[in-house]
């Protein structure tokens, strides 16, 4: 595994002149990633969880080359969604161990794993009998990507179950565009649930696959649509295209036709990923979204936004989205509607 010896996003995990470097942690210099590899505390405390999270497990590679990584640790290294960063890190083993945990070897025992991590110090290592291909993934030894999917969106709360699904079907397709020889992502998820081991899991994920969809471009957005479906809204049109009166195109989260409405999740991954920034400026992305709101409203539509915190909140969000006059769901009636997957498949409508 060459790359976790050396890279994770650009930053160089230290493992040179192990007193030197023992010297520079007790005069808390450096952070120690996992004993014999560690990393400047300067530039520590400004990582984002994510990379802090990718850093803790490429160290935990580079030390031990056989490790088969599962569970949100493959999510995580599919670049698969999650509704958080994991804390721990999960590899797979070929015996039965009933998911043995080890300690991450720290001082700071009393602390949750989210604050021992951002402070410094090995994550613990949660370990499962699983069997599951294993895949290279840039490096690492990884469980097979439709499996681990499948088991964690059959595990998970709701929410971050969707969010699974939904990454994955977006991801997944993507890929099928460069290759139509490979199935369409729901089917293959479709086929995969056999493999679960109880009629009720079985379901449990039927269930959410029902209500994942391709279209959902962020954790955010994926989130939100289970909330507007939870708290017994209309499901609204997701991605849908609107040409504004300058000629210019506008896709938007959430579209409720019959009331004219415009939801918007205000993620700030749309202002930081450079994926969504098409080389702009996050001053030039919100300028941009400014003016397309503006044009939006001049054509007699309502626009309105929510933040993940208020998504995350169900009686903040009921609040907003029954103050903006969003349409509830009338007793009975079908949850899906046209532009979103329903359980026989994807919507025909690609983003």
């Amino acid at each position: 595994m060459g790359r976790a010896l050396a890279l994770w996003n650009g930053h160089r995990l230290l493992t040179e002149s192990p007193r030197k470097l023992a010297r520079a942690y007790a005069e808390e210099r450096l952070v120690r990633v996992r004993p014999g590899y560690y990393f400047p505390a300067d530039e520590w405390s400004g990582l984002t969880a994510w990379d802090r999270y990718g850093l803790s497990l490429a160290a935990h590679a580079a030390a031990r080359p056989d490790t088969v990584f599962c569970g949100p640790t493959a999510l995580f290294l599919w670049k698969v969604s999650m509704m958080t960063t994991p804390t721990a890190l999960h590899v797979m083993t070929s015996r039965p161990t009933g998911g043995r945990t080890t300690p991450g070897l720290v001082s700071k025992a009393r602390l949750s794993p989210q604050a021992r991590l951002a402070l410094g110090g090995a994550a613990e290592v949660k370990r499962h009998f699983r069997k599951h291909a294993v895949e290279d993934v840039d490096g690492f030894a990884v469980a097979a990507l439709v499996p681990t999917v499948v088991e964690q969106a059959a595990t998970q709360e709701l929410p971050g179950a969707v969010v699974v699904l939904d990454s994955f079907r977006r991801r997944y397709d993507e890929l099928r565009a460069g290759d139509r020889g490979l199935p369409e992502a729901f089917g293959v998820l479709v086929d995969a649930a056999d493999s679960l081991g109880s009629p009720t899991a079985r379901d449990r994920f039927r269930d959410r696959l029902a209500l994942s969809s391709g279209l959902a471009e962020s954790a955010g957005e994926s989130l939100s649509r289970v909330g507007i479906r939870e708290l017994g809204f209309e499901t609204p049109v997701e991605q849908h295209e609107f040409t504004l009166s300058d000629g210019s195109k506008a896709r938007t989260d959430f579209y409720w036709p019959r009331a004219r409405l415009i939801g918007e999740f205000d993620g700030q991954v749309k202002y930081s990923e450079p994926s969504m920034m098409s080389g702009r400026s996050e001053a030039e992305v919100r300028r941009e979204e400014k003016r397309r709101e503006e044009l939006l409203k001049r054509s007699g539509l309502h626009v309105f936004r929510w933040t993940w915190t208020e998504a995350m909140n169900p009686a903040t969000f009921e609040n907003i989205l029954s103050g903006n006059g969003v349409p509830r769901r009338s007793r009975g009636s079908a949850v899906d509607v046209p532009g979103r997957a329903t359980a026989s498949g994807p919507s025909a409508r690609s983003a």
